[in-house]
């Protein structure tokens, strides 16, 4: 993938991935101000966020304006990583970044780095993710199996429900959330620990 730089009149870098802006040229502050308000309901309660997407940072930078979170970030393109070291040294020291790694290798890269020590949130940023959407999808994809695998783990003999994980509906295009867990036991109705499987979800998910 071609990378390129583009400096702005207040010394900002924006990346250039096959030629396509990743952030806005005018005011790409204002943007990714904009993108984490309409984010933020999924973000305000989690310590922990991992974002599919380095880009310039901007998106991340607005992130740790607001709170001090533990970010992780998925980034498709390795090259970015150095850039991005030379250009915001100070931003890169506040969050780990994971490249070039095979996707399962990648879950146990941040299990390691404490990424799912608590509930996370998961933050896509829009640009990154359509520059390279097939990466993303295989990640997000190995995510909800991991989420999946740890519930299995906590549910253990319990048959109701191993069943109820056993319904649930995920599309490889979605990230299992809370509200996804609700509605199935809406549609499961009586017979289940409601209260132990939402203390169990909420351990492990997290949008």
């Amino acid at each position: 993938m071609e990378l390129e730089f583009i400096r702005l009149e207040d010394n900002s870098w924006i990346p250039l991935l096959n030629k396509t802006l990743i952030h806005s040229a005018v005011n790409p502050q204002r943007e990714a101000s904009s993108f984490i308000d309409h984010e933020w309901g999924n973000l305000k309660d989690v310590q922990t966020v991992i974002v599919f997407g380095l880009g310039g940072g901007f998106h991340i930078a607005e992130l740790l304006r607001r709170k001090n979170f533990d970010v992780h970030v998925i980034e498709a393109e390795g090259s970015l990583i150095p850039a991005m070291n030379e250009r915001w040294p100070d931003l890169m020291k506040q969050i780990d970044v994971f490249a070039n790694y095979p996707s399962g290798q990648l879950v146990r890269e941040l299990q390691d780095a404490g990424a799912f020590t608590h509930a996370y949130a998961v933050l896509k940023h829009p640009a990154s993710v359509r520059i390279a959407p097939l990466f993303y999808k295989t990640i997000q994809l190995v995510l909800n199996e991991r989420t999946l695998f740890r519930l299995r783990e906590l549910v253990g003999s319990n048959e109701g429900l191993s069943q109820f994980l056993d319904s649930l509906d995920i599309n490889h295009d979605q990230i299992l959330t809370l509200p996804m867990v609700e509605e199935a036991l809406i549609r499961r109705g009586k017979g289940l620990d409601k209260e132990g499987l939402i203390w169990m979800t909420l351990r492990e998910l997290v949008v």
